[in-house]
């Protein structure tokens, strides 16, 4: 059986940062929150809005511990989990700035929801996009047995002919269709090179 494992040769360095780093950042924003929130306990338990962005600092920690445990299994299912993470860091962003808005201008919800609407197009533009396409560009097919790599087959009866095929979108990450010539999804050829 096949899985996906990641591509190393793309460079590591923000895959690394986003599985060891970021869960002690979420940690000290998580600690922030719940200093906070012991600080001015009636406080949050008045509103359902400044619960919801406690338990929004929580949740996002506990991602982030799940992300690290995830990292160390089968890259595919990293990259699921972690389009699911990105999906909620994306509103949690936008979220959390619109409660510190509305806290800010006095309860202003016109001016709150203005701020929200802008973050969460900035958030799901720059954070949740780029980091999908990050993650999904360094798959890579291989073997589970022995963990080689199957994208590149070398025929070595005649020592001439190299065929790469190729498994998934190198722009996009989306699974190619055996035979294609241009992606489905974002439309890039496909490079198919033989000598």
């Amino acid at each position: 059986m096949d899985s996906l494992h990641m591509d190393r040769t793309r460079g590591t360095k923000w895959f690394t940062f986003y599985t060891k780093v970021r869960p002690w950042l979420a940690c000290i924003t998580a600690l922030t929150v719940i200093t906070d929130f012991l600080q001015y306990v009636d406080v949050y338990m008045s509103y359902w809005w400044m619960m919801l962005y406690f338990l929004g600092a929580i949740a996002q920690f506990i991602l982030a511990i799940m992300v690290f445990v995830k990292s160390r299994g089968d890259y595919r299912d990293f990259v699921k989990f972690v389009n699911g993470v990105l999906l909620f860091e994306t509103a949690y962003i936008a979220y959390g700035q619109g409660v510190n808005q509305y806290i800010q201008n006095g309860f202003d919800m016109g001016v709150t929801l203005v701020v929200v609407a802008i973050l969460l197009v900035l958030a799901f533009f720059i954070w949740y996009r780029l980091n999908i396409k990050y993650f999904r560009k360094r798959l890579i097919l291989s073997d589970n047995a022995d963990g080689s790599n199957i994208v590149l087959q070398n025929y070595t009866s005649n020592q001439i002919t190299e065929v790469v095929k190729t498994v998934f979108c190198r722009k996009c990450g989306t699974k190619l269709i055996d035979g294609a010539k241009f992606c489905d999804k974002c439309g890039t050829e496909v490079i198919e090179r033989s000598e």
